[in-house]
């Protein structure tokens, strides 16, 4: 059983705002959006949403969609190419950079 200090100290991490990590495993918590989030993490440079739908066997505005959620949650950045539109992970976003280093270590 934890003491009242050790209780008091692990209810400091309660206390904030928690919509940033709510918002990623949110977004993480589909399984294709998952999987984009892999092989983004052992992808170097940019994917095009094409590629993702052959990666992943769906359709290109089944892609769009979960592409779009992962970017309004702040894991990926837009890129425009011309007529394509590619995304590459958001290295700026520590709660990401975090979970990079967990999957790369694997």
């Amino acid at each position: 059983m934890l003491s009242k200090k050790e209780l008091n100290k692990l209810k400091q991490y309660t206390k904030g705002d928690l919509k940033e990590f709510l918002t990623i495993f949110e977004a993480l918590s589909d399984e294709n959006r998952c999987k984009m989030f892999r092989i983004f993490a052992k992808q170097k440079g940019n994917i095009c949403v094409s590629d993702f739908a052959k990666i992943l066997g769906l359709t290109l505005a089944g892609t769009s969609q979960h592409l779009k959620i992962l970017e309004r949650a702040d894991i990926i950045k837009r890129i425009k190419k011309g007529k394509m539109v590619c995304y590459e992970i958001n290295k700026n976003n520590k709660i990401i950079r975090s979970l990079l280093k967990v999957l790369n270590n694997k």
